[in-house]
C-alpha cells in the first residue's frame, strides 16, 4: 500500500472515530444510550428470537475496521 493510501486510510479511520464520538454524544443527551446501546436495541426489535451469540456476532460485525 503506497503511502498516499495510508494517508487516506488514516483520514477515513479519524472522520469515523469523530462520527462516532457525535452520535454518542447526540444519543447521550437525548435518550440517555449510547451507540453500542443502540445497536442492541435496534437488533433485538429487528427479530423475534435473538439469542446472546446473535448480538455477539452482529456487533462484532459493525466493530471490524
Amino acid at each position: 500500500m503506497s503511502a498516499s493510501n495510508h494517508r487516506l486510510y488514516l483520514h477515513l479511520q479519524l472522520a469515523a472515530h469523530h462520527v462516532k464520538k457525535q452520535a454518542d454524544r447526540a444519543l447521550l443527551d437525548g435518550a440517555e444510550l449510547t451507540t453500542a446501546q443502540a445497536a442492541v436495541l435496534s437488533l433485538l426489535t429487528s427479530e423475534e428470537r435473538v439469542t446472546q451469540r446473535t448480538v455477539a456476532d452482529a456487533l462484532a460485525r459493525t466493530n471490524q475496521p
